[in-house]
């Protein structure tokens, strides 16, 4: 480029230094924007995991006493005692109104579920979450999320007194139903 002026040199050469010092700014700040969106993202998805592990840790500890609770009934027992499961079906399903859960399973120590409120049913089926059956044995009660027909359940399980039975309490993982 051919210049004809000392002044079209001097305004050249102060528009390219401005350019480069603009482009420059604009990189330095998006870099620093990128790098403080991520970190305040991360912090915020930190917080976000914490508050949800402790509101699904007290729904859990609220629903394994009410559990414990309901396991002593003796309506519940004699129910049970007599392997009646319609009987039984029933008496889930009232406990289950009186606790506030979505479903309520009656489920035997060899992984078949007897009864369960959800469907209905009470033909034994496996139960589909094995593994919480072996942590509640060995820690008295389990719980995780499930998925079952595309809903998102909290299920806890709970040891049944003697003889030693389990009882499933899913809920529906909903804040609007079931977080007041």
């Amino acid at each position: 480029m051919e210049f004809h002026s000392f002044q079209s040199r001097l305004l050249f050469f102060f528009i390219t230094l401005l350019s480069l010092a603009l482009v420059a700014t604009h990189l330095f700040v998006d870099m620093a924007s990128k790098s403080n969106a991520g970190q305040v993202i991360s912090e915020n998805l930190k917080t976000g995991a914490r508050i949800f592990n402790k509101l699904m840790d007290g729904r859990f500890r609220q629903l394994s006493e009410s559990a414990w609770l309901l396991s002593g009934d003796y309506a519940f027992k004699l129910a049970y005692s007599t392997q009646d499961y319609p009987t039984v079906l029933s008496a889930l399903a009232n406990h289950r109104d009186r606790i506030g859960a979505d479903s309520m399973s009656l489920i035997s120590i060899e992984g078949k579920t007897l009864a369960n409120t959800l469907t209905g049913s009470v033909e034994p089926t496996p139960y589909p979450h094995p593994y919480l059956l072996n942590m509640a044995a060995d820690e008295g009660a389990a719980h995780s999320m499930a998925i079952i027909d595309g809903k998102t359940y909290q299920t806890i399980i709970v040891r049944f007194s003697r003889p030693i039975r389990w009882r499933g309490f899913p809920s529906v993982f909903s804040w609007m139903k079931n977080w007041p």
